[in-house]
């Protein structure tokens, strides 16, 4: 899944692209960096940009390589450690010049598709999403005024050379030349891809920017297809409950459209099917890996996108495979009680659906089954024929709400707001 924004200098674009992918635990690929490391090397070498053969020939050749130390990236051009390099005036004098050379960005852009393919990745730079990645499932143009990218720009050089003698009128004049040599370019120009959205960063802060490309993201996120088998299914057991149990759903809208964790109280054997049918998309189950002896229910629950659990590793292995759901966009359901309930109350919530929010930074939704126990409760054998049934669903929870604690207290705090959100649905 692929995020990509794009912008002029000094909209904030490598800030708000790094904090957005940390956010989503999505990589971050500047891809102005790659072109301000071709850059470099050229310069390091000695080749004039406009010597068309020698620049490709040095394209051919090029040898670029990014490692990754926790959150920080650190860019190579040929074993050059070019990290802090890149960014001098020099460089940034030249990189538009180099980077509309069609047969660099060809290069380039192939290298950009190949990590794409492979990573969950937020890409920032000048052509994301109007021609790199025009199916990206979210495009980000952000702008702002001239004046303010200066000021920006010129805090940034202060901030790395506080004895530097540039002004704010040359960096404003650097800024506007290269916006118009970036906007006039024959290969891939500055340009809004026609279905961006735009945000105008000038009065923002970064949380604000930050906090409305998740937004977005929600909105736009892709939503995993139901298979006609699992259709089928959910269309059947829907018209049963609602026949037999009168069923009714409240809360549906709240729930994410990309990756996220239905968190629930557990009463029933029914619990599962009663959450699955009431959710209009698809989602995924957990269940012990006995379930799957036999032929004819294997074939079933498998279709129904129920994954086995060996016996003895649960909460390791559960935890594993929650993680590979949700970073693949899915929506998977867990009970923090671990156990269904001997009385319909809730019970105290073990930590492995908060741990697995905070790892992934997926939303949790709290869901409270009203009227299950009634149905089924623990001490009967079969559930009853006849009875009334309720699904609600909570405002979502936001694991990065809670980034700023440590770990431990984090996830203590997390699954507390969760008990209290699932508890605070229940009908009075």
């Amino acid at each position: 899944m692929i995020i990509a924004i794009d912008g002029p200098a000094g909209t904030g674009k490598s800030t708000i692209a790094k904090l957005v992918a940390q956010a989503l635990r999505f990589e971050h690929f500047d891809t102005g960096a790659m072109y301000r490391t071709f850059t470099w090397w050229l310069m390091h070498q000695s080749i004039d940009p406009g010597d068309a053969s020698a620049v490709e020939k040095a394209i051919a050749s090029f040898d670029f390589n990014i490692e990754t130390k926790g959150d920080d990236k650190r860019y190579f051009a040929h074993g050059h450690d070019v990290t802090s390099a890149i960014r001098s005036l020099e460089v940034t004098e030249h990189v538009s010049k180099v980077a509309a050379i069609h047969y660099v960005r060809a290069h380039l852009v192939k290298i950009q598709k190949q990590f794409a393919e492979k990573n969950n990745a937020v890409f920032e730079g000048r052509d994301m999403g109007s021609v790199v990645f025009p199916n990206a499932e979210l495009k980000i143009f952000l702008t702002a005024s001239p004046k303010v990218r200066a000021e920006r720009r010129l805090a940034q050089l202060k901030e790395k050379d506080p004895n530097t003698t540039t002004t704010l009128e040359k960096v404003l004049e650097e800024i506007n030349a290269r916006d118009k040599a970036d906007r006039t370019r024959h290969n891939s120009p500055l340009v809004e891809a026609k279905d961006a959205k735009v945000i105008d960063t000038s009065d923002l802060s970064i949380t604000e920017v930050i906090e409305e490309v998740i937004r977005l993201w929600t909105l736009h996120a892709p939503v995993e297809k139901c298979t006609l088998f699992y259709r089928a299914c959910r269309g059947i057991a829907l018209g049963l409950i609602k026949l037999f149990y009168r069923h009714k759903v409240s809360g549906m809208e709240k729930v994410p459209r990309g990756a996220a964790i239905l968190a629930s109280n557990h009463v029933s054997f029914l619990d599962p099917p009663i959450i699955g049918t009431s959710c209009p998309f698809p989602v995924h189950f957990f269940a012990r890996a006995s379930l799957f002896n036999g032929a004819i229910l294997r074939f079933f629950i498998s279709r129904l996108n129920t994954h086995p659990l060996q016996y003895g590793d649960h909460e390791l292995a559960a935890m594993k495979m929650a993680c590979q759901l949700l970073e693949e966009g899915k929506k998977i359901i867990l009970f923090p009680e671990g156990e269904r309930s001997f009385n319909g109350n809730i019970k105290k919530l073990k930590p492995g659906a908060a741990r697995i929010a905070l790892r992934t930074g997926a939303p949790i939704v709290p869901v409270y089954l009203e009227g299950v126990f009634n149905v089924w409760p623990r001490t009967r054998s079969l559930p009853r024929l006849l009875g009334r049934t309720r699904c609600h669903f909570g405002e979502p929870i936001d694991p990065a709400s809670y980034a700023h604690l440590p770990k431990k207290e984090a996830t203590e705090k997390l699954n507390q707001d969760l008990m209290e959100a699932i508890c605070a649905l229940r009908t009075p």
